[in-house]
């Protein structure tokens, strides 16, 4: 297992498990602030449940692959 798929792997899942267990200081944090706002609570945890899932998904592939 290569560096870069294990690397897709911990990022979807630091994505996946706080949009998933609706955790606040994930949301509220200054970074996501902005886009929790223009997108709303639920659409920005579904966003970010949308892309942990395809990074833990790319990270997976390349790691099967080699």
């Amino acid at each position: 297992m290569g560096a870069s798929s294990i690397m897709l792997l911990l990022i979807g899942a630091f994505f996946l498990i706080p949009s998933w267990r609706d955790w606040d200081w994930f949301f509220d944090s200054r970074r996501l602030r902005l886009i929790t706002e223009l997108l709303g609570r639920e659409n920005a945890r579904l966003t970010y449940m949308i892309l942990g899932g395809a990074m833990m998904g790319a990270g997976l592939i390349m790691a099967l692959a080699y």
